[in-house]
């Protein structure tokens, strides 16, 4: 009986799985670990670092915010970014340089309690993230917002969509009591707006109002015509070929030259509202008047000044349709669309070669024509963006003042 017992071996594997499985799940165990740390370091850098952009973006919105609210912007998108549950955030802190280039650094501490391996000896994994936002305000930024007004944009939510995202622009690139940035506001129709008050300014060529044989009375509210081509596409010659201005049509709200003052451009986007058909070129056209020091606008500076601030001329231009009308000089009541997308073309063409960058988004495309139109008349492909929904708007102008506002991570 004891031979047989002696030689019985059909328990020893069993015994020799039980005693190899012990090291292969302290194995498993540190590499899941090892992963959970992993995670939880990417998640507080990412966390960290979006609290310190947090509150550079906040101080550029208001100067004039103390440390204490800064911080208090800091920790609260920390902790909506970081809200593992694998790890404890032990001290969070913010602090500032405010100089020529301002720094905002925010420093997160936390401790992660190893699980199987710690069995094994591993003790606390600490954590600590710096992470340093910097916001320039040396350079001179100069920014058209060419945006669609016609009826493409009828449908109330695309309105909105535009005017939060306009309004959400302005905030951001705009510095309170900073004049290094400055945005100009230019809806468009098929016609823009200069403002009655430019009615008899040098640029302009606005015919008399007048009553017709049945009394009806013809008047000008502010809509800009087009010059005969080429100067249609040409930001030149004003004092000899004025503007022509055209009676009674219903023009969108009145275009703002280059500002700083946020109140004054919020209040004039707020009014925004969707008027008549779509001519592109006139946008663009008024877009890069805004932005050039010569008539009919004088607002913007010269290259020499450009050159020397490390300044920026930037063209944001909307369409949620293509071109629905051409012009018939100084009218724009034709129906030659391929003419006016070559003139949209050229337009495009002749601003990029005056050294402004264009910015184009197409808005809710149907087919390939707009995007097509918008792609070529932006500056690059990274230039270039469809909004599929007009919600996405916000989304791509925040994108686009990310680019432009000089605020960045350094660590």
């Amino acid at each position: 009986m004891f031979r047989a017992f002696r030689q019985n071996e059909r328990g020893n594997m069993a015994i020799l799985m039980a005693i190899a499985i012990v090291p292969v799940i302290f194995i498993i165990g540190i590499a899941l670990d090892r992963w959970q740390a992993n995670n939880a370091r990417v998640e507080l850098r990412s966390a960290s670092d979006a609290a310190a952009l947090a509150a550079a973006y906040a101080w550029r919105e208001n100067p004039a915010a103390t440390l204490t609210e800064l911080q208090n912007i800091a920790r609260d998108n920390f902790e909506a970014n970081a809200k593992s549950t694998a790890y404890q955030v032990s001290s969070t802190a913010l602090s500032w340089t405010l100089g020529d280039i301002k720094q905002f650094s925010f420093t997160s501490v936390a401790s992660l309690k190893p699980g199987l391996s710690s069995s094994m000896g591993a003790g606390t994994i600490n954590i600590t993230n710096v992470s340093t936002a910097n916001v320039e305000t040396a350079d001179t930024l100069e920014i058209a917002l060419v945006v669609d007004n016609s009826h493409a944009m009828h449908d109330p939510a695309k309105m909105n969509a535009l005017i939060t995202a306009t309004t959400n622009l302005i905030n951001t690139s705009i510095i309170s009591g900073d004049n290094s940035t400055r945005i100009a506001l230019v809806p468009y129709d098929d016609y823009v707006n200069v403002g009655l008050a430019n009615r008899n300014q040098p640029w302009m060529n606005v015919p008399a109002d007048y009553v017709d044989g049945s009394g009806k009375l013809h008047s000008w509210n502010g809509c800009a015509g087009s010059r005969n081509y080429p100067l249609n596409t040409r930001d030149e010659n004003y004092n000899t070929n004025p503007v022509p201005g055209v009676l009674e049509d219903n023009c969108p709200v009145e275009t703002m030259p280059l500002s700083s003052n946020k109140a004054a451009l919020l209040a004039r986007a707020a009014t925004m509202d969707e008027k008549g058909e779509s001519y592109i070129p006139v946008g663009l056209i008024w877009g890069w008047r805004s932005l050039s020091q010569p008539t009919p606008l004088t607002q913007g500076n010269n290259p020499t000044y450009m050159n020397a601030n490390n300044g920026k001329k930037i063209l944001i231009l909307t369409a949620a349709r293509g071109n629905t009308v051409s012009p018939s000089y100084p009218a724009h009541d034709g129906n030659n669309t391929s003419l006016s997308d070559a003139l949209t073309a050229e337009t495009c063409a002749a601003i990029k070669a005056d050294g402004i960058r264009i910015y184009a988004i197409a808005i809710e495309p149907t087919g390939t024509a707009l995007t097509d139109l918008l792609k070529s008349c932006a500056s690059s492909k990274k230039t270039f963006f469809v909004a599929y929904k007009a919600s996405d708007l916000d989304d791509i102008f925040s994108t686009i003042a990310n680019k432009l506002a000089p605020v960045w991570l350094s660590q």
